[in-house]
C-alpha cells in the first residue's frame, strides 16, 4: 500500500512538530475482538434473523479481512449495509454496527455490546502485544522536542487499561478520549495547532479512519499517515503517507526522530 519508501516517507514528515494519533486499528494490530463484538451484538438479534445475522457477519469479516479488496462498496452482490453510507464504514466497528442497524438491533443495545467488548479487551483475558518499538519511537519524538497526542472517540472506561497493555500508557502529551470524530476532529486539531503554536503544515494526523482522522486533517492542511490495513482506497494525492499496517509506524517515527537530531 505504501508506495513511498519508509525512508521518503519520513523526510516528508520531518519538518513536522506536532503528532495526533488515534487508537483503535492505529497502535495495535489486533483483531479477535471483532468477533467478540459481533457476538455480542448477535445477542440482541431476535432468534429468527440470528443465523442470517451471523452468516453475513463472517461474510463481511472474510470481505474485510482476509481479501485486499475489503468489502467493495459497490458490487452488485453486496448487501445493503455494505452500499448505504459507505463514507462512514472504514473498519469492523463501523461494518458491524451497519449490519447490525439492518437487522433492527437499537442503538443503546449496541452500545452495550462495544461496552461488553471493550471491557474484555481491558482484561488480562484478551492479549495484547505492543507493536515493537513504537513506544520507543513516539518517545523519541517527544525528546526531539515534537508533541504527541492522541485523540480516540473510545471511552476513557477500559480505553486507559489498553494502553497499560501496550506500554503507551505515559507516551502522550495529551489524550482526548470520546472524542466525537468527525464532527469534532477539526476543532480538535485547531485546538492542538494553536495550544502548541504550529502551524498546520508541521502537523500530522496519525489514523485509519479516513473520514474520521484524514478527511479533517487534509480540510486544515495537516500532513496525514492513513492506515489503509484493507486495502481499501488506492493511494491518495492528498494523503502524505499510506501504510498498510500499525506495525509500520515504529520504523517511520524512529526515522523521523533520527532526522530531528540531525
Amino acid at each position: 500500500m505504501n508506495a513511498i519508501p519508509l525512508g521518503q516517507s519520513a523526510l516528508l514528515l520531518a519538518p513536522c512538530e506536532l503528532f495526533v494519533f488515534d487508537f483503535d486499528g492505529t497502535v495495535y494490530s489486533e483483531t479477535d475482538h471483532f468477533l467478540t463484538y459481533g457476538e455480542e451484538v448477535a445477542h440482541f438479534v431476535e432468534d429468527a434473523k440470528r443465523p442470517a445475522f451471523l452468516a453475513e457477519l463472517f461474510d463481511a469479516f472474510h470481505r474485510h479481512l482476509y481479501r485486499s479488496s475489503a468489502y467493495g462498496i459497490s458490487d452488485a452482490g453486496d448487501t445493503d449495509y455494505t452500499r448505504r453510507d459507505a463514507s462512514g464504514i472504514d473498519d469492523l466497528w463501523s461494518v458491524i454496527g451497519a449490519l447490525a442497524t439492518q437487522f433492527g438491533v437499537h442503538r443503546e443495545d449496541l452500545q452495550k455490546a462495544f461496552a461488553a467488548t471493550r471491557e474484555w479487551m481491558a482484561s488480562s483475558a484478551y492479549h495484547m502485544k505492543p507493536i515493537p518499538l513504537l513506544r520507543e519511537s513516539i518517545l523519541s519524538l517527544r525528546a526531539a522536542g515534537s508533541r504527541v497526542v492522541m485523540a480516540t472517540n473510545s471511552p476513557r472506561l477500559h480505553t486507559e487499561d489498553m494502553l497499560l497493555k501496550l506500554t503507551l500508557h505515559d507516551v502522550f502529551d495529551e489524550i482526548v478520549f470520546d472524542a466525537h470524530k468527525p464532527q469534532g476532529a477539526t476543532d480538535q486539531f485547531e485546538g492542538w495547532l494553536a495550544k502548541f503554536q504550529v502551524d498546520a503544515a508541521r502537523a500530522v494526523s496519525i489514523g485509519d479512519h479516513f473520514r474520521n482522522e484524514i478527511e479533517p486533517a487534509l480540510a486544515l492542511g495537516m500532513q496525514t499517515v492513513y492506515i489503509d490495513r484493507h486495502s481499501r482506497r488506492e493511494p491518495s494525492p492528498g494523503v502524505t503517507v499510506h501504510l498498510a499496517s500499525p506495525d509500520e509506524l515504529a520504523q517511520l517515527f524512529h526515522t523521523i526522530a533520527s532526522l530531528h537530531e540531525c
